[in-house]
């Protein structure tokens, strides 16, 4: 819709409330023109980096990390699936972990892949990857295996002889 600059005490209207034809003053309007607003260009994530994106503590601590934090699905259990759900997201330049898809799922356990990425949605930021010593986003693609071990139970007790010998 047009709009229409109105100077500073310019009369705006031809009557007030109670119909006397004061005209309204505007020395209350101010206009204001902001400058546009620079919007921050995101950079693209990149696959190949100079320094990989590391998980605080390393590979070692990132396995624990997922042992002690993936709510393993009860289909997964009890039909006894084997497999590995692939994982990539993007561990931006301050560390968080976004944009986490599955990249190769698990046939016939879909909980396992929606394990699989709430479990990395979980993690705690990681190091940045660098190109020329500056932190870039940075691609990361993540294997994360589903495997049921049969219970073995406690072992039985030996028999009465053998403890005697």
């Amino acid at each position: 819709f047009p709009v229409t600059i109105i100077e500073e005490g310019e009369k705006v209207g031809e009557k007030d409330q109670e119909g006397d034809d004061e005209g309204f003053n505007t020395d209350v309007i101010e206009i204001v023109q902001d400058k546009p607003q620079e919007i921050e260009k995101v950079e693209d994530p990149v696959t190949f980096v100079e320094e990989e994106a590391d998980f605080p503590g390393g590979f070692r601590e990132m396995g624990k990390f997922i042992n002690d934090n993936i709510d393993y699905p009860q289909e997964a259990i009890n039909l006894g699936i084997k497999g590995r759900v692939t994982v990539r997201f993007v561990v931006e330049k301050d560390g968080r972990v976004s944009n986490v898809s599955v990249v190769g799922s698990l046939d016939r356990c879909k909980a396992c892949d929606s394990a699989a990425v709430q479990v990395v949605e979980k993690m705690p930021p990681w190091t940045a990857g660098k190109n020329g010593g500056r932190a870039v986003r940075t691609w990361v693609t993540l294997p994360i295996k589903f495997e049921v071990e049969e219970y073995q139970g406690p072992k039985p007790p030996k028999p009465l002889e053998e403890m005697t010998k």
